[in-house]
């Protein structure tokens, strides 16, 4: 069975439960949820824009820490919230 390897990195925000935002195993990443949130600053940019903008540069960057690119994501589910 292959093991599960923590993906992390200064450009990834952390996840606020306590649980790694994403996991590799074998070939594969998981995540539990990725948000709109600067992995620097914890905060949400201003305006929806700027978060969906924020969380697909944060997919991309768990995907790369990973070692894969956009071009292997198979599927990305997302859920939006209307205030």
């Amino acid at each position: 069975m292959a093991k599960r390897q923590i993906i992390a990195g200064d450009n990834i925000p952390s996840h606020p439960q306590p649980f790694p935002t994403a996991v590799r195993v074998g070939n594969m990443i998981f995540s539990s949820a990725v948000g709109g949130h600067d992995p620097k600053t914890r905060k949400a940019p201003e305006g929806k824009e700027a978060q969906i903008a924020q969380a697909f540069a944060n997919v991309r960057a768990i995907v790369e820490q990973g070692g894969g690119t956009v071009g292997d994501i198979a599927k990305v589910v997302v859920y939006l919230k209307d205030k």
